[in-house]
This record gives structure tokens, sequence and C-alpha cells, in this order.
């Protein structure tokens, strides 16, 4: 009685949150969506009704039999069996949430994007890092550096900063803190991280010039 009350419960939650998951994937397969959604909520509700809905089938089954074979143990076989079900999910959720708790940035193939964004526009001879973070679940802060050419005017590299910030914007609406500059490390530093774009050796031992601009707000 208790148990089918209790998997009543659950399952209502669980129809609910899989409508709720389904609405906000789309046509994204399922463990895609898990996987690149920075909202934990969409997921979690999910994921702790599914094991709850298992874990209670698994207790039916445990006292079932329990009584029907006169073998008490398995219905502590089956407790020990939900535990680990549990703590399996828990480290699913935790494993799947440590990139937000520890300040995850945008997807590779997201730089790489605003790598070429930039790269269009006239006068961006190179991009370097480019350095992001997720504040909230559709909320990026992302720093780009721009490399211009050499004589290339502020007014110009201003304008392509503006068209570069437009774009991002514009292609991906959950950056919502952009931060543009133009060259103003060292070559070695700019280029310092795994996922920047490489320059020529000839740029890596001499500095390339570059032209202060503006930063986009």
């Amino acid at each position: 009685m208790v148990l089918g009350e209790a998997a009543l419960f659950e399952s209502t939650g669980f129809t609910i949150a899989l409508r709720q998951f389904r609405r906000l994937a789309g046509a994204t397969p399922f463990w895609e969506f898990a996987h690149r959604s920075k909202d934990p909520t969409t997921y979690t509700v999910l994921a702790e009704d599914s094991a709850a809905l298992v874990g209670l089938a698994i207790a039916a089954v445990g006292i079932a039999l329990s009584h029907w074979l006169e073998m008490p143990a398995l219905d502590g076989a089956a407790s020990v069996l939900i535990g680990i079900l549990l703590a399996g999910v828990a480290g699913l959720l935790a494993w799947q949430s440590r990139g937000l708790l520890i300040g995850e940035g945008i997807r590779p193939e997201t730089a790489r994007a605003l790598r070429d964004i930039a790269l269009a526009q006239p006068g961006v001879r190179d991009v370097g890092r480019v350095l992001s973070m997720y504040v909230g679940p559709d909320d990026a802060l992302v720093t780009i550096d721009l490399d211009f050419d050499a004589g290339t005017e502020t007014a110009d590299a201003a304008l392509a900063m503006a068209e570069v910030e437009r774009r991002v914007r514009e292609r991906f609406p959950m950056i919502k803190r952009l931060f543009i500059e133009s060259g103003s490390a060292a070559v070695p530093q700019r280029w310092s991280r795994p996922d920047a774009i490489r320059p020529p050796p000839e740029a890596m031992a001499t500095p390339a010039s570059a032209v202060e601009a503006p930063t986009a707000p």
C-alpha cells in the first residue's frame, strides 16, 4: 500500500519533469542535452524521480521475494541495492554539475565559432585566447583577444570590434557579458592556452604589432 502510493506520487513528479525536459531539449538527444545544459534543475529532478521509481521497484521485489521464499535477507539485499542506486545517481549528478561549481566555460566549438567571427573582420590578423565562464544557466562571460594588422586605424579597429560584438550577441544570446581586447599582452602569454589558435613560428619569435582599440562593453 505504502509503496503503491509512493510510486503514484513519484510517477506524477517524473511525468511533469519529463515533459519539461522534452520541451527544453526539443529535437536534441536526451544525453546530449543533459550534458550541454547549464541548468542543473533540468535534469536533477528527472534523475531523482527516476532513481526513486527504480528504488521503489527494487523494494517491492525484495519484500515480495523475502515473504515468498521466507528469506528476510532478500529484504536487506534490496535495501543495499537501493543505497547503491542512490549513491550512483548522486555521483552522476555531481559529475555532471562539477564544471558549473568550479566555473565552467563555453564549449570548444563555441569558442572556435567566436574566433571565426573575429577573423572574418577586415584588419583582424589573429585571435588569441578566448576566456569564458558561466555565471548562470544562460549567462556566460567571455573575453576575446584580437590582433590587428600593422597600421590599422583606431577607428577601423573599433568598428571591427563592434561588428564582432554584434555578430556574437546575435548568434549566441547566452553570452550576456562580452569583452573584446586588442592585443595588449605579450605573444607567449597570449597563446599560452591549449585552446588558442597557434600563431606562425615567426609570430612567436617576434611579438606582432597590434593597434590599441577601445574595449567593447
